[in-house]
């Protein structure tokens, strides 16, 4: 879905946007919560 996608999106650029300096153990944190909250209830 188009929706979807955007907000994923959204997502990814709003916790990029937090993260000045990426860490490899908190991005893989990130992205497992940002699948969690992007998967359809």
């Amino acid at each position: 879905d188009e929706h979807t996608d955007s907000r994923s999106e959204r997502l990814r650029r709003m916790t990029a946007s937090r993260m000045d300096e990426p860490m490899p153990c908190e991005s893989s944190i990130c992205d497992e919560a940002i699948e969690k909250l992007t998967v359809p209830m």
